[in-house]
């Protein structure tokens, strides 16, 4: 009548072939989350059934009623289809989550938020499709990023802002660096395109420590808390059921045409 799996089905002809009573499914020690989980959305339970379904899911949370299809929440609210949830909300299809908000389709999150398809993220917001970020944000497609932000098809990224590249990747290896495209293994740079194995450098060519230091002061001083759209309209979504995944800006200029008079007067 509900359309059960094959599995379930073969899973309910072993254990119950005589049928059974909700609770008596509920308390089998054979259950299996995904059987509890097709219980409570398709049968009719009691509040007491629901409070022991809660309970042998380890659902701990105020409003037990906003998680749905879950495991091992506590102290969270809106809640889907994920699994290790602590003191977070808004979380959707995501395992092994803490203090967190606005999470979609991602895994092993700590201190973060509106973090989309990624996984090892820790203290970081506004991630989309990446994998090992600390203490970051605007973050897209890039993998291992430190203390960085607006950041694009990179890798191995530490200290650096406006990093991009048109294929996953082509930007790696960059530190303490900003307005990087197409290279690798650069250390403070400026302004540079399609270099390699090189440091101190900016619109390609070489400068004195002092004279990077003396003008990277200046450019952070200008753009402050500036952000490339990396995300069209910058639209990271928030606090909605679902939660949408953010669109990704991929023209580059739309991503920089945002840019304040100052900063062009300056360069």
């Amino acid at each position: 009548k509900h359309n059960a799996c094959k599995q379930g089905t073969e899973w309910f002809e072993h254990f119950f072939p005589n049928g059974g009573t909700v609770m008596e499914v509920i308390n089998h020690r054979m259950v299996t989350p995904e059987i509890l989980h097709w219980g409570f959305e398709n049968l009719t339970t009691t509040a007491e059934e629901k409070e022991i379904y809660h309970k042998k899911l380890h659902i701990d949370c105020e409003n037990p009623e906003t998680v749905y299809l879950s495991d091992n929440i506590t102290n969270s609210k809106w809640v889907t289809r994920s699994s290790n949830i602590t003191d977070s909300e808004y979380i959707f299809s995501c395992k092994n989550v803490e203090n967190c908000a606005n999470l979609s389709h991602s895994n092993d999150v700590q201190n973060s938020t509106q973090i989309f398809g990624s996984e090892f993220v820790d203290d970081s917001c506004r991630i989309v499709h990446s994998k090992n970020i600390t203490k970051s944000h605007n973050v897209v497609s890039s993998d291992y990023v430190v203390n960085s932000h607006s950041i694009m098809n990179a890798a191995a990224v530490t200290k650096s802002a406006f990093i991009g590249s048109f294929v996953p990747g082509g930007a790696k290896q960059i530190k303490n660096s900003r307005f990087i495209a197409e290279s690798t293994n650069l250390n403070y740079c400026l302004f540079c395109v399609g270099l390699h194995d090189a440091e101190y450098m900016i619109f390609n060519k070489k400068v004195e420590a002092e004279e990077y230091e003396l003008i990277l002061k200046q450019l952070d001083k200008i753009l402050m808390t500036w952000d490339a759209e990396l995300v069209k309209d910058n639209e990271w979504p928030e606090y909605t059921i679902p939660l949408d995944m953010p669109t990704i800006q991929r023209n580059v200029l739309k991503q920089y045409e945002a840019l304040p008079e100052s900063f062009w007067r300056w360069v």
